[in-house]
């Protein structure tokens, strides 16, 4: 969702949605290809994250993942790859990147520190894309 923001702010979306429809059609020529897009579902998207997040807080008891710490789900990652898939694990510490790359940019706009906020920034950009 960020980078779909910061695309939208810096007038690529429409640059980005049109390599796609490329792509695509480009893709849909072999008979042995699909394509299936969801980023325009919101209900898909969100559903699906929410469900990942959910999964891994319900392994250590908890609703919500900001109920436990990265270091938990660390310690825990080849039990929670096993049983509840890669992605799930991925998703969650996602959750915790993102938390602590928000807390990194909090504490540099109180400081000042526009050139640490304007890094962090195109680091999250750069890890959607």
């Amino acid at each position: 969702m960020i980078w779909w923001d910061d695309a939208a702010r810096n007038g690529l979306k429409e640059v980005y949605l049109y390599d796609e429809q490329q792509a695509a059609a480009r893709l849909l020529e072999y008979d042995n290809v699909r394509f299936f897009d969801f980023q325009n579902e919101e209900e898909i998207v969100t559903e699906i994250i929410s469900k990942d997040y959910e999964t891994v807080a319900k392994y250590f008891g908890k609703n919500e993942l900001r109920d436990i710490t990265k270091e938990d789900v660390w310690k825990n990652a080849a039990d929670i790859r096993e049983k509840l898939g890669d992605r799930a694990f991925l998703r969650a510490m996602h959750f915790f990147d993102e938390n602590d790359r928000v807390d990194r940019e909090a504490a540099a706009l109180k400081a000042g520190d526009h050139t640490s906020t304007s890094t962090t920034v195109i680091s999250a950009t750069a890890m959607t894309t």
